[in-house]
């Protein structure tokens, strides 16, 4: 047994102690929505204090239906997930860890629709779209590889997609920018969280792509590291003809188009 499979074991028996007297999937949903939160707000209590409170107001109203014990386990398991991620890392290469363990827990009856890639599955699928020849060729033409995913699920192909890049001698958190999205609010915490704590600059989107509507926008801390607004800008203006001036103004109100009240979110 793997020092893998302890930290997995050690999750899963805490949310196993709760679920006596809890819904186990609200109390999963709600952690993963409490983590998201927590995550984005390290970084948007700076640099986007609008979102910053309504979003703090959401976890305090979540966190109110909790006990400290109960708050302290969910805290516990995150710590956890990161220690596992790290280890995943060293070992064999990032994982879907949130999927897993919501299909460990038995709630994958609940997530209706939704279909979780196997990790080898995902791997094989990016290497075979991104080869490394394919990856290098891209950093030094655009500086950077750009990749749009409109239903991402819980992300793990775009964790495929990291791993082929470490695989090819690339490093993701500087040569990788991902702008995805979901139906599913859930799926996109699950993929904030993931791509978030793996050090992705990211946008991850619950909209309705076909309807074209976005309600809500999800920035990883990583996003706001080396200009990234301004290189993704810089890169989709060329694109469509636009320029850096544009870009520039558009960041300066990115508040106002990022999060509007009762209305249709908008980005780029």
């Amino acid at each position: 047994m793997t020092r893998g499979d302890d930290l997995i074991k050690e999750i899963l028996k805490i949310f196993e102690s709760l679920r006596y007297k809890r819904d186990l999937w609200s109390l999963y949903s709600d952690f993963l929505e409490m983590t998201a939160i927590a995550i984005s707000n390290s970084a948007e209590r700076f640099f986007l204090p609008g979102s910053f409170e309504k979003r703090e107001e959401r976890y305090l109203s979540l966190a109110k239906s909790y006990d400290k014990d109960e708050l302290l386990k969910m805290s516990e398991a995150f710590n956890l997930f990161v220690k596992l991620q790290d280890y995943n890392l060293e070992s064999q290469g990032a994982k879907d860890i949130l999927g897993g363990i919501l299909m460990d827990l038995g709630l994958g009856d609940k997530w209706a629709g939704q279909f979780f890639t196997p990790d080898h599955v995902a791997n094989l699928m990016a290497k075979l779209t991104y080869t490394e020849e394919g990856l290098k060729k891209e950093i030094k033409e655009r500086g950077f590889v750009y990749v749009s995913d409109p239903a991402v699920g819980g992300g793990v192909t775009m964790i495929g997609l990291v791993n082929a890049m470490l695989d090819g001698g690339c490093n993701p958190q500087r040569d990788l920018f991902i702008e995805c999205g979901d139906l599913d609010k859930r799926a996109c915490f699950m993929t904030y969280i993931q791509l978030a704590t793996l050090g992705i600059p990211a946008i991850v989107k619950n909209q309705d792509t076909l309807l074209g509507k976005v309600f809500d926008v999800w920035f990883t801390p990583a996003f706001y590291i080396d200009g990234w607004w301004f290189r993704l800008k810089s890169f989709k203006d060329k694109e469509k003809g636009g320029n850096l001036a544009k870009s520039k103004e558009i960041f300066e109100k990115r508040e106002e188009i990022i999060y509007k009240e009762d209305e249709q979110l908008s980005l780029f």
